[in-house]
């Protein structure tokens, strides 16, 4: 079965909790409404949210607490520059949320692929949108 599910108009994802030494323990199953892709946490993250850009058209979006060590490490792992194109201070807690949002550009993991559509305005829309829908 796949890790969403559609059931009486509610979608449900499966996110992996980790214990305090890192292991995972069970899934738990968070809700949203249909018409809605935020989605209510239970605690708030302290994190940044970043987007970064390879050289082959890819974005990844993303969270840390500290984006240039993150950025750093993540450059190890590629040959080509990686290039930083957003940051937005403490809305780590939209990064699920906005993933959903943008899934039809989806590629692997947090990964995205915008085609010929400029990234950076879709995505800021996006946090806006789950802004204005936190606040509410």
């Amino acid at each position: 079965m796949s890790h969403e599910q559609l059931s009486g108009g509610t979608r449900r994802r499966q996110i992996p909790r980790l214990s305090v030494h890192g292991k995972r323990q069970p899934s738990r199953a968070l809700f949203e409404p249909e018409d809605s892709p935020f989605v209510p946490v239970e605690r708030v993250y302290s994190q940044d949210l970043y987007v970064i850009a390879d050289a082959y058209g890819h974005v990844k979006i993303g969270v840390a607490e500290d984006v240039k060590t993150r950025l750093g490490a993540l450059q190890t792992a590629h040959a080509k520059p990686l290039t930083l194109l957003h940051v937005e201070e403490g809305a780590g807690v939209f990064e699920i949320s906005l993933h959903n949002l943008l899934d039809e550009y989806h590629v692997m993991g947090e990964w995205f692929a915008f085609g010929d559509r400029d990234a950076l305005p879709l995505i800021m829309a996006g946090i806006a949108r789950l802004r204005t829908e936190a606040a509410a």
